[in-house]
């Protein structure tokens, strides 16, 4: 008896150490809008999607009155603004990817540009997504030039493995944008309650990218 006790004992710290230690997974991503933003002068673009309760979220761009040399866009939720905004330069094509994934359930985006010339530069970048009761924007380009960030192309795939976390891969513009230059995954941080940034090896499996992307 006192045997079958500690084995249900260890069982039982194992069965909870492995619920503690599940790692988010990406169950689908899709690409859920594409626009030019030279298209915004005199205009208003917009999207709308489910959100990470079931609400309506719209994101929206538009070139401001007071034009200072950026395309402004924010998030609504419900028709409400929120403190979720950004800036993109004008001239390119703006990308929204939608993610869900599993532990724990989330919805999420990125949102990029790829400049309509110059090659398809990247120059703006954000992932916004829920925090506790509202949403929040997780990483921008600001953050991944702190982690070391160093490329003039950014094209997002999902890590070929089990998690399959976005992985953002930069390439060099060389004329084609196709030498690739560093491979940054966004994974899930269960401790933190926030996504981190890693770099992994140029050699990492990837899957291909995103169809839109």
């Amino acid at each position: 008896m006192k045997k079958i006790s500690l084995i249900i004992i260890f069982a039982s710290i194992f069965y909870f150490y492995q619920t503690s230690c599940q790692a988010m997974r990406i169950i689908s991503a899709r690409e859920i809008s594409e626009f030019a933003s030279d298209n915004l002068w005199g205009d208003v673009f917009s999207v709308r999607t489910m959100g990470q309760w079931n609400e309506y979220v719209r994101f929206t761009f538009f070139m401001p009155d007071s034009y200072n040399g950026k395309v402004r866009g924010s998030m609504l939720v419900s028709g409400s603004a929120n403190n979720i905004e950004f800036t993109f330069l004008p001239g390119s094509i703006i990308k929204i990817f939608e993610f869900k994934a599993a532990d724990p359930d989330m919805v999420f985006w990125i949102i990029k540009d790829n400049a309509l010339q110059s090659n398809g530069l990247t120059h703006d970048f954000y992932m916004i997504g829920p925090y506790k009761s509202s949403y929040a924007t997780y990483a921008s380009m600001d953050n991944i030039v702190g982690m070391g960030w160093n490329s003039t192309n950014m094209k997002v795939h999902l890590l070929n493995s089990e998690n399959a976390w976005p992985i953002l891969q930069g390439y060099a513009d060389n004329g084609s944008g196709s030498v690739l230059r560093e491979n940054l995954v966004l994974s899930w941080d269960d401790a933190a309650d926030w996504f981190s940034m890693t770099a992994y090896p140029l050699d990492a499996f990837v899957t291909a990218p995103i169809p839109g992307e």
